[in-house]
């Protein structure tokens, strides 16, 4: 979350000096136009977050087999969650030097961060398909997971805003306290958590011979969707059509809407707070949302269908509406976003845990998804900085993201039917 106040701040870093180096000069009358085409090392400083973003989803993308080969055909499943739990909280160490002078180093180190974010969030969410594979259950499961996780979201970027607020801090100075407050609030939870509950766990497979680590995940990823599409095409289906699609609009959302807030809405960083603040309010009854849903109907489908159609029509809304004059009225859709957050990914996992046939091999099936889950991830970001590059208006670029989770909803509407899906699993 610390990113979404660093964030920001970079921007206004980079704009700054790009303005330096293109000589604009306020008193001058074409101030305004020398601003426009100011850029930093080829783009425009609007660019910077969805750059990033592109860049650590496509390596993140490109890496994951390997991370999910250690994972699965060693023993060190617990050993790789608590290695990249230390180095993102170190990342976040040298985060603190940020200033005029080193904001290009912690672009980098943040893009770094970012990878190594998803690495952990793969081998935590590889322990959730040894759950148990009931819907209902799972669906629970998953929902109070993400119950938790966005309230102590919202407890952080209370911290954040509260402090901001009351001492008067200018960017800069509150993306540094936002970094220094998760430091002390992540570094000891996820110590407690990786030392102590996390148990470690056999190899959940047997490196073929002859084969090498380096290269062993990504061969099972192509064997393993191979024999999904030979004998369970719902999964397919559901993969490359409906998880690809809509977690790349979800996903890609939170800095896209931070570049949207920060470069044309003007939001200062107790704006942004309060923006962030009013999505993980939504997110927490999202995720009770989707769960009541998925109950109501007895079929999660329907409940991520849902969720995808109000995503869909907020963000469009957001994209029409959604102006300078009008700016006040994104915590109303910042709800509606934490909403859906904390909504659809519980029922994705719920949805692929109870189709797919676990007792053949979890590990691999949860790569798998976890595979579909980032392999588009990387590509709303980077049409956004096309947009901007081209001097199309930003609400075009985050309008856009509407594209991707009406393909998801598609998507979920031509698969088989739920229980239909779930048959193949039995036979």
């Amino acid at each position: 979350m610390a990113a979404f106040f660093v964030g920001p701040a970079l921007l206004r870093l980079a704009k700054q000096q790009a303005i330096e180096l293109n000589g604009c000069l306020e008193e001058d009358d074409n101030y305004d136009e020398c601003v426009e085409t100011a850029r930093i090392y080829g783009f425009k400083p609007s660019s910077l977050l969805t750059n990033m973003k592109s860049i650590a989803s496509f390596t993140s993308m490109l890496l994951l087999p390997l991370f999910g080969a250690v994972v699965d055909f060693t023993p060190y499943r617990k050993q790789v969650g608590l290695v990249t739990a230390f180095a993102v909280v170190l990342i976040k160490v040298f985060e603190l030097v940020l200033g005029p002078n080193t904001w290009l180093f912690v672009v980098c180190i943040q893009v770094l961060s970012d990878l190594l974010y998803q690495f952990h969030t793969a081998t935590t969410e590889s322990y959730s398909a040894e759950i148990t594979n009931k819907p209902m259950s799972q669906s629970k499961y998953q929902s109070s997971f993400a119950a938790i996780i966005f309230s102590s979201m919202f407890l952080y970027v209370l911290e954040v805003t509260v402090l901001t607020t009351m001492l008067h801090l200018d960017v800069v100075s509150a993306a540094r306290s936002s970094v220094l407050i998760s430091i002390i609030n992540s570094g000891p939870l996820l110590a407690l958590g990786w030392v102590f509950f996390f148990e470690d766990r056999p190899p959940a497979s047997k490196l073929p011979e002859g084969q090498m680590i380096l290269t062993a995940g990504f061969r099972k990823l192509i064997t393993t969707f191979e024999d999904i599409s030979s004998n369970y095409q719902p999964i397919r289906h559901f993969l490359v059509y409906s998880v690809a699609w809509s977690e790349a609009a979800v996903t890609s959302l939170p800095l896209i809407a931070t570049t949207y807030m920060t470069d044309y809405l003007e939001f200062d960083s107790r704006e942004i707070g309060l923006t962030l603040l009013t999505t993980m309010v939504g997110g927490m009854p999202g995720a009770f949302a989707g769960h009541y849903f998925s109950k109501l109907c007895q079929n999660p489908v329907r409940s991520a269908q849902l969720c995808l159609i109000t995503f869909t029509i907020n963000t469009l809304l957001a994209g029409a509406f959604l102006r300078p004059d009008t700016k006040y009225w994104i915590y109303g859709c910042a709800f509606v976003w934490g909403m859906c957050e904390g909504w659809m990914r519980p029922q994705h996992t719920t949805i692929f845990v109870t189709i797919a046939p676990m007792k053949n091999g979890a590990l691999e099936l949860m790569g798998l998804f976890i595979f579909f889950r980032n392999i588009m991830t990387f590509f709303p970001p980077m049409l956004f900085s096309i947009l901007n590059e081209m001097g199309i208006p930003m609400w075009v670029g985050i309008s856009s993201l509407g594209i991707y989770s009406t393909v998801g909803f598609i998507g979920l509407t031509t698969m088989v039917d739920y229980e239909a899906a779930r048959s193949f699993v039995s036979q």
